[in-house]
């Protein structure tokens, strides 16, 4: 996922790329979509690493936070806990 999709802050009301088959790793910059009121949905994909706990920052997203159905590794982050 290409860190620029973090810098549309004003425009994202939700982010989907689910089920695409998306290598790499998670960008701390999704961390910066605080006006993101929907939902965020990165299931289904082939995604590596830990969970940014920026993504502890979303708090105003009111549906769904999806992750499953990839090869993530480590804690899920306390930040987390945050969301609705």
């Amino acid at each position: 996922i290409p860190i620029q999709f973090g810098s549309m802050t004003s425009a994202v009301d939700y982010f989907t790329v689910d089920t695409n088959q998306m290598t790499g790793t998670l960008p701390s910059e999704l961390g910066r979509l605080v006006n993101m009121k929907q939902k965020m949905y990165l299931k289904n994909n082939k995604l590596t690493g830990t969970i940014p706990t920026e993504l502890g920052q979303l708090v105003q997203i009111e549906t769904w936070f999806l992750l499953n159905s990839n090869s993530l590794s480590g804690v899920i982050p306390t930040q987390l806990g945050k969301l609705a």
